[in-house]
This record gives structure tokens, sequence and C-alpha cells, in this order.
């Protein structure tokens, strides 16, 4: 796990997937941001309850930045065992509670994720009875002082970034990436 930034912890899993802890402002609160891949959610917790907040001590929320696979993957899991719900981008409501399904991938734009996402399931998990959209009149994020997100819409419809002016710490989801995807050793290795 990495520290990057004041109550901000990344957490790598598989190398290519990251989740963040998210100090809330009062002592013993958080917000999980994304939930990485499926069967993602023991790492999760064995993180969070060993190293940073304690043996049961669940987050005030998940927060979700889009609805791939690679970021809602242990979401039901999480959410069901900790009682929390998931805030998402009101566009993404459809894709997460099995009313739609994310737009077709195309393979050729480059890179060894994108010739792989052919193979990837297009039904997520079905979060409806927890999802929560983010409210739109203000770009506050709930539970989380200090932050707001950010609608960055291209690499998803629905996609948000979580931004806190105070260190101009931006959380960017996928609005990019720092593996060179056009080289399976680097997605494999990094």
């Amino acid at each position: 796990m990495d520290t990057v930034a004041a109550g901000v912890t990344q957490l790598r899993i598989q190398r290519f997937v990251n989740v963040y802890f998210v100090d809330a402002g009062t002592p013993g609160d958080w917000v999980l941001v994304d939930t990485g891949l499926p069967g993602s959610e023991r790492a999760i917790r064995a993180a969070a309850a060993a190293e940073l907040y304690g043996p049961g001590v669940g987050p005030q929320a998940i927060v979700l930045t889009h609805g791939h696979l690679d970021h809602l993957g242990a979401a039901l899991e999480l959410t069901t065992g900790w009682h929390v719900p998931v805030l998402v981008h009101s566009l993404e409501r459809p894709y997460v509670t099995a009313q739609a399904l994310h737009p077709p991938r195309d393979p050729t734009v480059g890179g060894s994720l994108a010739f792989m996402s052919r193979f990837f399931p297009t039904q997520l998990p079905d979060l409806r009875d927890v999802v929560q959209e983010l409210p739109l009149d203000t770009d506050a994020v709930p539970f989380l002082m200090g932050w707001r997100w950010l609608h960055v819409p291209g690499h998803a419809p629905d996609q948000i970034s979580l931004f806190r002016d105070a260190e101009r710490t931006l959380l960017g989801g996928d609005a990019f990436a720092t593996t060179d995807h056009d080289s399976v050793p680097a997605v494999l290795l990094e």
C-alpha cells in the first residue's frame, strides 16, 4: 500500500487495478473508492482492518469512479458485509443495476487490455439494492468533506474523478493511465 496524499492510501490489486481508502475527516471514518476485480474483497478487508482502521471497521460508503468490472468487481460482496451504500453517477445506474449493458468494447483501439477486452464479461453485478446516485445539484462527495466529484466522460460515459482542492489531489479512476497498455509485460509486471 502507498500513501498518495494526506488521508489517502492506495492499494494496488493484481498490478494494474487500484482502490483507495480515503479518510472522511472524523477519526475512524473513511470511504472506499472503487473495489477492484471480483475476488478482491479479502485483500481490501485485510488492508482496511490490519493496516488502516482496525478489525471490523467498515467505510461510510463506497464510491465507484465508473462501472467497469475492474472498479466494481468486489462491490456487492463488500457492501453486503459492511451494509453501506455504493455511490455512482446517475448515468451509471442502469449499468450497475442490470438494466443495461455497457457499450461494446472496441478491441481495435490498441493495447493489450483493449485486445483482451473482448473476453471480459458484459454482465455486471446487480447493485440495485445498495446503489445511490451522487447528487447532481452539488459536486460535494457525500461522506467526504473537502472532496468534490468531477464528471469526466470519455473512457466511460459515466466516469467521475474525485478532487480535493486543499492538496490538489485527484483520484482519476481511468481518466489517465500510467501503465503502457501496448505492452503485455508492462501490464503484467509493473
